[in-house]
């Protein structure tokens, strides 16, 4: 039977998202709802903030500074009804001061691993005809009064109930629900939940992504917020590798659509990197055995990819960091997978930069576009 769940598989900008935790406990589902300002409890709601590269971001943001960092994953496995700890004290959590600014925020460590939790654990689900991205994220069932107890001792304004989606939807509920949340389930949201949150049913898999990320880089949570945001769907399975502690197996190589290396804080012609060898072994590996298996490299990945491939990286005489137009072939704007896109074909395209490093010698099978 042909499933009737919207799958977006484009680029999409997303301009505003619902978040829900749930729980199971006996067999039922349960969704974590927040009080708002009338008394009524809804998802947890927002936004893409202007200066937010991309919506993940701004759920993180809104997540981390409406409960000063209780509302992540880290922190609320303190309150598991499982929980070996019969008391949570503040010190033993990892919480923020309301209402960062800006800077302080985005180098956040908490901030930073809601991101990247997030990114591998959501049940991603958008609708084809408005711009709302919406995420599920299971969690251990919470015991809401410790919870709650500790938001009033320690003055964190958050009020939390669960609901189950036959209460979400009932005009008779014990919980009041906020009108809005009952219109937001249109008839495929609900069947989405019924089949794959509520229910157990295991979502179909039609595309497997890996992304190796070298484990000292400091900014790995800013390529899981954009990959979350704009290329996670539904049906499609997405894993984080953290190199060289974690690579795909051979197994996991001959499923995979695609394979990407971002950016990284090291230089990929360092021969003095002790895991530098393996990385190009697996590069190789993966072009030379798996070819269904694509390879995209963004900054150090292009640069470790062309090193693998018999290409050269060299390091610059000086930095660059900024934004700049690059000419593009005519050929580019022909490949299938580009007019997919449905971009506007321009002479050019402008692209931030921040490296120290550039590809001297292309490998000899590649072609440059730009």
């Amino acid at each position: 039977m042909e499933e009737n769940i919207p799958v977006i598989s484009q680029f999409k900008l997303f301009e505003r998202f619902h978040f829900f935790y749930y729980s199971r406990k006996n067999d039922q589902t349960f969704f974590l709802l927040r009080q708002k300002k009338n008394g009524q409890f809804a998802e947890i709601r927002g936004h893409l903030e202007p200066y937010d590269p991309a919506i993940l971001f701004s759920v993180g943001r809104k997540i981390v500074e409406s409960s000063c960092g209780l509302l992540t994953q880290h922190n609320l496995q303190f309150f598991s009804e499982e929980s070996d700890y019969p008391e949570v004290r503040k010190d033993m959590l990892q919480l923020c001061r309301p209402r960062q600014q800006i800077p302080s925020l985005l180098n956040c460590k908490l901030f930073q691993k809601f991101i990247e939790d997030t990114f591998e654990t959501m049940k991603p689900y958008q609708e084809s005809d408005n711009n709302d991205a919406y995420y599920f994220v299971e969690i251990p069932y919470l015991d809401l009064q410790k919870l709650n107890n500790f938001c009033l001792t320690y003055s964190i304004k958050l009020n939390l109930k669960y609901a189950s989606l036959e209460e979400i939807l009932s005009c008779d509920s014990s919980v009041p629900i906020h009108d809005s949340l009952q219109t937001l389930f249109t008839p495929e949201l609900i069947s989405y939940t019924e089949k794959y949150i509520s229910g157990i049913e295991p979502i179909p898999v039609n595309s497997r992504y890996a992304i190796v990320c070298i484990m000292t880089t400091p900014t790995n949570y800013r390529t899981m917020g954009l990959l979350g945001s704009y290329y996670k769907k539904h049906g499609e399975q997405w894993k984080l590798y953290r190199f060289p502690v974690e690579e795909p197996t051979r197994e996991e190589l001959s499923q995979l659509n695609g394979l990407l290396i971002p950016g990284a804080t090291v230089c990929a012609a360092d021969k003095s990197l002790v895991w530098r060898d393996k990385l190009l072994t697996l590069i190789r590996t993966v072009y030379q055995d798996y070819p269904s298996c694509k390879i995209l490299g963004t900054c150090f990945g292009i640069q470790i990819i062309s090193e693998a491939l018999n290409g050269r990286c060299e390091r610059m005489k000086e930095a660059v960091r900024g934004s700049s137009k690059i000419a593009i072939r005519k050929q580019f704007w022909d490949l299938s997978y580009i007019k997919e896109l449905n971009l506007e074909n321009k002479e050019g395209l402008i692209v931030s930069k921040s490296h120290f490093d550039a590809v001297t010698e292309a490998p000899e099978m590649a072609t440059v576009y730009g």
